[in-house]
């Protein structure tokens, strides 16, 4: 009986589910004179949720389409985003929570709910689903070294997502004439949450770096690509983090071609002074010659 209460939960909740279906698509590259490109494309019926940042060195645009022959049309949104940034210029986060326009409709009961969790305002700072892009390049004597890191955070995301989940469920069993224990709740919010909820948020990062990748912790693509993929059930530590590493090394031309001319010069000043000094360097013959003297005439 209680296999069937769940089983009933779980098919009225696909349509919750489906309101956070979202793709990330996100692609990066990395010139040699350290400028950076990225592409940020965003689709589903829960893009909606997340906002485009509108800061200089990003252009965007975003558009809604509505599905068709169904009962209930489903409205799906779009976002496209491109960024150009020279090199060390700080790159702001293109995938974030729209906290600000998700909390205008937050009642006073749902407030204090949060403030019972520990979760005080400002939201907008103590409530994100967020990237942070670090990509910075070390010079060394003969070569170039590029570090990409990109972390993706979640803070009092998930304990707000358990609460929505739970206090759904109780209500539609409720309506069922049906109820629950806390500890059932909780397994039943958790289990919605991992199988319905966070594999519907899905991304894919591709990195493009000068030179050869040397180090990474995803799935290398020739010799100066590594792509990604995965969803916020992959994220670690509680759901609150996942982090893509890359690495690569590129010899600079520049000073290459200056140390092999100079090498080539020292290499050729040294045979010249070789030949210098085996020219104008006494022979045996004449060395002794000169000892003894000029031969005195005889009688």
């Amino acid at each position: 009986m209680r296999l069937l209460k769940i089983s009933l939960l779980l098919i009225c909740a696909f349509a919750l589910s489906g309101c956070f279906e979202t793709e990330f698509d996100f692609k990066t590259v990395v010139k040699p004179n350290g400028t950076v490109l990225r592409t940020t494309t965003l689709d589903g019926r829960g893009a909606s949720l997340f906002k485009l940042p509108n800061e200089a060195g990003w252009k965007s645009k975003t558009w809604e389409t509505k599905g068709e022959n169904a009962l209930i049309p489903l409205t799906e949104y779009h976002g496209r985003l491109e960024g150009d940034f020279r090199a060390g210029q700080a790159i702001l986060p293109d995938y974030q929570f729209d906290v600000p326009k998700i909390s205008e409709s937050w009642s006073g009961k749902e407030n204090k709910k949060l403030g019972d969790a520990g979760i005080k305002p400002p939201f907008d700072r103590n409530i994100f689903s967020r990237n942070q892009i670090h990509i910075h390049r070390v010079q060394g004597l003969l070569t170039t070294t590029t570090v990409y890191e990109e972390i993706f955070q979640n803070a009092n995301v998930i304990p707000i997502l358990m609460m929505d989940l739970k206090e759904e469920i109780r209500k539609q069993s409720e309506n069922k004439g049906q109820s629950f224990q806390e500890s059932e709740l909780e397994d039943l919010a958790r289990l919605r949450l991992e199988e319905e909820i966070l594999p519907q948020i899905r991304f894919k990062s591709q990195i493009e770096l000068p030179g050869q990748v040397v180090s990474n912790n995803g799935n290398p693509e020739g010799k100066n690509k590594v792509t990604w993929k995965f969803t916020m059930k992959d994220f670690q530590a509680g759901y609150s983090i996942y982090t893509l590493r890359a690495t690569s090394r590129m010899f600079r031309p520049a000073a290459v071609l200056f140390f092999a001319a100079v090498g080539f010069l020292v290499l050729f000043m040294s045979v010249l002074i070789l030949i210098g000094m085996s020219k104008f360097r006494s022979s045996p013959s004449d060395s002794q010659s000169k000892k003894k003297g000029p031969k005195k005439s005889e009688d």
